[in-house]
């Protein structure tokens, strides 16, 4: 019976050393030991036997070592596969919650934007309206100013007239006056030169 088994050196090398299967004639026929070469006997060559049956020793053991620790690892990475599949599953539950809860944060912005630039658009029509209002109440109070302006160069200029027209019938009042009195005086002295040839006849 031919078996492969690598020791330690040919496993780290990736090689493989043939090794045989042969009855142990010590132990009975039914009993089964490692051998350089087919036909090997324990009694023939015991350093032999002993050297391969540690050689192989080692190597099964060296062997399942590996495969237990190849188990082992394949088992964790699986655990932790499991594990990363969960904390990936949780996750992206939590993504898809804070995706969530952003959308309904961006909805929630935009719907307070969307009432605070009607506010501003409401303000801003009522401060058009009200510099309107406003425009026209200056508007009626510049016409009333200038009616008032133009009414009181009126009366300025009426008063004027008024003040001229007095000065003029006073000046003329006082120049009838002067003439009255010359024409009186003229009057008086005609009468006593008359008076003075009526007693000189």
């Amino acid at each position: 019976m031919h078996h492969l088994f690598p020791d330690s050196n040919d496993l780290r090398r990736g090689l493989h050393r043939d090794y045989y299967v042969v009855g142990d004639s010590a132990y009975g026929a039914t009993d089964k030991m490692l051998a350089p070469y087919p036909g090997c006997d324990l009694n023939a060559d015991q350093d032999a036997f002993n050297f391969f049956q540690s050689q192989g020793r080692i190597c099964i053991e060296q062997t399942f070592g590996i495969m237990a620790t190849l188990v082992a690892e394949n088992g964790k990475d699986l655990i932790q596969r499991a594990s990363q599949q969960r904390y990936d599953s949780v996750v992206q539950r939590g993504d898809v919650a804070a995706l969530s809860r952003s959308r309904d944060v961006a909805h929630a912005a935009a719907a307070k934007a969307r009432e605070s630039k009607n506010k501003a658009m409401a303000a801003k029509r009522s401060a058009e309206k009200a510099a309107e209002e406003a425009k026209k109440v200056a508007e009626e109070q510049q016409r009333l100013g200038d009616l008032a302006t133009a009414a009181a160069e009126a009366e300025r200029a009426s008063r004027v007239r008024a003040e001229e027209e007095k000065r003029a019938a006073a000046e003329k009042l006082e120049e009838e006056r002067r003439r009255v009195q010359l024409l009186t005086e003229q009057i008086a002295r005609l009468a006593l030169e008359k008076k003075e040839q009526d007693r000189l006849q």
